[in-house]
């Protein structure tokens, strides 16, 4: 069963949400793509701000939506101290219990699958259900990405999230001083990395579950080889996720046909368009039709914060997620309107890091 987790800002509608978080787009993509896996989109907050026409279109892409607001306000005066996060991080830490209500109220024991409403899928999603078949564990540190088939995983989410939040300062301390080895967690436990020291999220708190063993996640030095497409949390850092599934980290080969994308001739299983992706990706739109000669930047790579060039800053115009969708040839259906491909980012002439392709 596969799980999207959304909710709406104070001031959105349907519209606006559509534009961050494109689940029409992908629900009508999945269409043309032949899929018929269900998704499960479960609103912790602000579903009555969609207009019946707007359920309307999510429902008839095929998605099952699931009103879950009163279980999220429940959630969210449970554990009030979460609110100095804001209400995506607050949210983003009860997702999980939210899922473990809902999976208990409706008796559900079988393997679960959450991915972010940010994720796009390179083919089927019934590919990637099939091949993560068994597992548990969270994407290299990310919660974009979460297979769950032993539900013991959300118990103990939910023991160590009521320990962090009655001290959220005192359980950080002691998390941080067990940092020691996160490189290698990194590498070889999928354990992803936190660089702040008090806990502000999800992902913080799973990277030092994941770390210190603290929650249950098989090992991706194992599971990777029986896997049969490519996985990576963030494309950014395509060569930190390619050496244990690929053997190798550089001089990588890309390959896209218009419609799917393969690295080392292994289908990509999906793309996750974090916020720093889409970024880069729109940077990537103007400077290729700039013509522009040289490696298109990572702004997170830069020392002075992306102020290299600012008159291309002033013409690249930030696009929304669902605008960076259609602008790409393999996720529009109207070719004619797409101005980019994934393979005019991902080679050796244009990619940001040098000796990746």
């Amino acid at each position: 069963m596969l799980f999207i987790f959304a909710w709406l800002k104070e001031n959105q509608d349907g519209n606006s949400f559509e534009k961050q978080v494109p689940l029409l787009f992908l629900g009508n993509y999945l269409r043309r793509q032949g899929s018929n896996e269900i998704f499960n989109i479960v609103f912790l907050d602000g579903y009555h701000q969609l207009s019946n026409d707007f359920i309307s279109k999510l429902k008839a892409v095929g998605f099952n939506l699931i009103n879950f607001s009163s279980e999220g306000r429940h959630l969210m005066k449970t554990f009030p101290k979460l609110n100095q996060f804001g209400k995506d991080g607050m949210l983003w830490f009860l997702r999980w219990p939210a899922l473990l209500h809902y999976l208990r109220a409706e008796n559900i024991q079988k393997q679960v699958i959450h991915v972010d409403g940010d994720i796009i899928f390179n083919g089927h999603p019934e590919e990637v259900v099939n091949d993560v078949r068994g597992l548990t564990f969270v994407l290299q540190g990310c919660p974009a990405f979460v297979t769950i088939t032993n539900q013991d995983w959300l118990e103990c989410y939910c023991e160590e999230l009521a320990k962090f939040h009655r001290d959220i300062e005192g359980y950080s301390s002691i998390a941080w001083k067990e940092r020691t080895g996160w490189k290698e967690s990194h590498r070889e436990k999928w354990a992803g990395s936190r660089f702040r020291r008090i806990i502000s999220s999800d992902q913080d708190l799973l990277s030092h579950l994941i770390h210190t063993g603290g929650i249950i996640q098989d090992n991706p030095l194992e599971f990777t080889k029986r896997l049969t497409l490519f996985y990576m949390e963030n494309p950014l850092y395509f060569h930190s996720h390619a050496k244990i599934q690929l053997s190798k980290d550089s001089g990588l080969g890309f390959s896209s046909d218009g419609n799917t994308c393969y690295v080392e001739n292994k289908k990509i299983a999906f793309w996750h368009f974090q916020s720093d992706f889409v970024r880069y990706v729109n940077t990537a739109r103007v400077l290729h039709r700039m013509h522009y000669p040289s490696r298109f930047p990572n702004h997170l790579d830069l020392a002075d914060g992306g102020s290299w060039c600012p008159g291309m800053r002033r013409r690249a115009r930030q696009m929304s997620r669902r605008e960076v969708y259609s602008c790409l040839e393999e996720l529009n259906s109207d070719k004619s309107h797409a101005v980019l491909s994934f393979a005019n980012i991902f080679n050796r002439q244009s990619c940001w890091k040098k000796g990746v392709f």
